[in-house]
């Protein structure tokens, strides 16, 4: 999740470093320490979570962090109430919001355009898929998906105001 949430605050194309432990959708990852608090446990299941997700391999090899070779710290990451109002606060405030929500229904899968609205197929207390909430209208949220061709050119409609597909269960921030 944090990975998603540096992805979408600080896009990063290439990183020539000799201490990269994973390689997620194109981003090379190297860090021993997750956020602050957070165990090497935890760490280690994020990058294990999102690179299983988004490049289907596992990290490799061993960690040696060089500060040297950073091209990016962060300052402050939040992790954000369960509540839209908070969500539309904070990505007017901040920026880029990472959001894990229920992407399993094939309604979900298969979106193309429109404002998606599927309450009966969408079970908010699944949580299984990490996008980028980029935006907002009054009756909808504008995410950012992986899959390519998928939706609107990569982005989805989501209706608001209902925690549709768990979209306000567990969503993050950073500040870099």
């Amino acid at each position: 999740m944090a990975a998603i949430a540096v992805m979408g605050r600080y896009p990063i194309q290439e990183v020539i470093s000799v201490n990269v432990i994973a390689v997620i959708g194109g981003v090379y990852i190297c860090s021993c320490y997750g956020p602050p608090g957070w165990s090497p446990e935890q760490f280690d299941r994020m990058l294990d979570v999102l690179t299983d997700e988004l490049a289907g391999r596992k990290p490799q090899g061993k960690c040696n962090f060089n500060r040297n070779f950073a091209i990016t710290n962060i300052s402050e990451w939040a992790i954000m109430p369960k509540n839209e109002a908070a969500l539309a606060f904070t990505l007017w405030r901040i920026g880029p919001i990472a959001v894990s929500l229920n992407a399993s229904p094939k309604s979900f899968q298969l979106y193309k355009s429109g404002i998606y609205d599927d309450a009966v197929s969408c079970d908010n207390t699944k949580i299984n898929h990490a996008m980028l909430l980029v935006g907002y209208a009054p009756t909808y949220w504008i995410l950012k998906n992986w899959w390519g061709s998928w939706g609107e050119g990569g982005y989805m409609k989501l209706a608001r105001g209902k925690n549709m597909c768990g979209i306000s269960n567990f969503a993050a921030y950073v500040t870099i």
